[in-house]
């Protein structure tokens, strides 16, 4: 793989990482993986305003995570593709493994 080329690809997945940063943005991620929803929904169900709740769901577009369509006043979001739902499951096992370790690592302090 040429230089620009994994540049580029580091840096789009950096985008992504930054995008879920938050764990607010992870709830939107979750909620929509259960079906697509307005932006007044997805505020109310992650209790925030929906001022903030658009603010989120931005960045989350703009890492292509989601796109949106309006339905007559309202937006609408929905995750971009079935591959988004999957960054859901990751990020689950990855905070099991983390507590996993953190636990076992206690223990060996102990003995």
């Amino acid at each position: 793989m040429n230089r620009d080329l994994k540049d580029l690809l580091y840096e789009l997945v950096a985008h992504v990482g930054k995008a879920v940063s938050s764990p607010k943005r992870l709830e939107l991620l979750e909620l929509l993986a259960q079906g697509e929803k307005t932006v007044e929904e997805l505020a109310k169900e992650i209790s925030v305003d929906v001022r903030l709740a658009s603010a989120h769901l931005k960045s989350l577009k703009a890492a292509r995570l989601v796109t949106s369509r309006r339905n007559s006043k309202h937006m609408v979001y929905q995750l971009s593709g079935s591959d988004v739902a999957g960054l859901w499951p990751f990020t689950i096992v990855g905070y099991r493994v983390a507590t996993v370790q953190s636990s076992f690592n206690f223990i060996l302090s102990k003995t």
